[in-house]
C-alpha cells in the first residue's frame, strides 16, 4: 500500500510541476527544413561551386525530376510541421536538415514560382512564372539555422516558400501579444 502512496504522490508531484511551465514553452517554434537528396547524382545533374548537395539522402536526381513531372512536387522536400502557431514577438527558428540550401521567403501567394528556371519549367511550363516575394530571400545552407522575429509579422497568417523548391509551402499564424491592460 505505501508503494502505492508514493506513486500516487510522485504523479500528483509531477502534474504540478507541469502546471507551472507556460503553455507557450511547449509552443512549436521551430520550422524543421527536409530534403532526401542523392549527393552523386544531384550533384552531378547540377555541378557547381559549393556542390549542389551535400546530404546523405537517398531521392536520386532522376527520381526527384520524376515526382515533379508526376506530382508537381517531390514528397520528401518539405517544411515541418507545414503550420506553425507562434504568439507575437517569440522568435521562429528555421533549422535546415536537409542537403541542399533552401530559403525560408515570405509570399502573398503560394500560386507563384521560384528562382530556378528548370523548376519553373517543370512545374509551370515556363521558366519564369510570376512570383509573389514579399521579403528579400535569406538562404539557409545544410546545417545552416535561421530564425525569424514574429514581432515584426502583423496577427493573423503569412505564407512562406522555399524560393529554390517553391511547393515547400508553410502558414505561420501569428497570435496577438496579450499585453496587461487587454
Amino acid at each position: 500500500m505505501t508503494r502505492l502512496y508514493k506513486s500516487a504522490f510522485v504523479a500528483i508531484a509531477a502534474a504540478a510541476v507541469l502546471l507551472l511551465i507556460p503553455v507557450s514553452a511547449w509552443a512549436n517554434d521551430t520550422v524543421k527544413i527536409r530534403d532526401d537528396c542523392d549527393p552523386t547524382t544531384f550533384n552531378a545533374a547540377v555541378p557547381g561551386t559549393p556542390p549542389t548537395c551535400v546530404g546523405k539522402g537517398h531521392t536520386t536526381f532522376a527520381n526527384f525530376r520524376a515526382q515533379l513531372v508526376d506530382h508537381k512536387f517531390a514528397a520528401k522536400w518539405r517544411f515541418s510541421p507545414d503550420r506553425v502557431k507562434i504568439k507575437q514577438g517569440r522568435s521562429l527558428h528555421l533549422d535546415n536538415r536537409g542537403g541542399e540550401t533552401h530559403t525560408f521567403t515570405e509570399v502573398s501567394s503560394f500560386e507563384g514560382g521560384g528562382i530556378v528556371p528548370f523548376l519553373n519549367q517543370i512545374l509551370f511550363g515556363t521558366e519564369t512564372p510570376p512570383t509573389f516575394f514579399i521579403a528579400p530571400l535569406s538562404f539557409i545552407p545544410t546545417g545552416g539555422a535561421d530564425m525569424i522575429d514574429t514581432g515584426t509579422l502583423s496577427p493573423g497568417p503569412h505564407m512562406f516558400i522555399c524560393a529554390i523548391h517553391s511547393w515547400m509551402h508553410e502558414t505561420v499564424v501569428v497570435k496577438a501579444e496579450k499585453h496587461d491592460d487587454d
